[in-house]
């Protein structure tokens, strides 16, 4: 898709010229600088985002995904936005932080018409989470609304898996 972009010309004025590609990876970057100021990140995150990114963000919003791009300072990827959550949590332990961008709507609206054409993300994330019950992992539904913008639905409430023992130290957390 990224050579499709590339094959697009945009006027920008009278003598300048670009191509639909530069216009969306710089659509991206502006709205990165809208949550930092900080040079050095923008240069490695300018840096990274290129083909590859945009063509699996594509790939995406064809299979019917919202992709997401995710930027910790140092590595890039594109995913859809219902593995944003899965990262946070497998990351909650270091100290990290994630700069994640939609980007649906961002391509969308550099498309312009073409962009109305798009198949809408029909894939999203599960209202639900997992929580811990002494050694139980409970799937708890999820209710958007009330003091917290969410409630976890305790009547929902099923155990799908068992912690191990603290004698298999060092192996999974959880059954598979």
């Amino acid at each position: 898709m990224s050579e499709v972009l590339k094959g697009v010309p945009v006027k920008l004025g009278e003598d300048r010229e670009a191509n639909l590609f530069r216009i969306l990876v710089t659509a991206v970057l502006q709205t990165t600088m809208q949550i930092t100021s900080d040079p050095a990140l923008f240069q490695k995150l300018a840096s990274a985002f290129d083909e590859k990114e945009v063509n699996t963000a594509f790939t995406m919003i064809k299979h019917g995904f919202n992709p997401v791009l995710v930027f910790d300072g140092k590595e890039l990827q594109v995913t859809p936005d219902f593995m944003v959550a899965h990262r946070l949590y497998t990351e909650l332990r270091e100290m990290t932080s994630l700069l994640a961008i939609p980007l649906y709507p961002v391509i969308k609206k550099i498309l312009g018409k073409a962009g109305e054409k798009l198949p809408e993300p029909n894939t999203w994330p599960a209202p639900k989470v997992w929580g811990r019950q002494k050694d139980a992992i409970v799937e708890y539904d999820i209710y958007l609304g009330g003091m917290l913008g969410f409630e976890l639905i305790h009547s929902s409430a099923k155990t799908i898996g068992m912690l191990r023992s603290r004698s298999h130290e060092g192996e999974s957390t959880h059954d598979e």
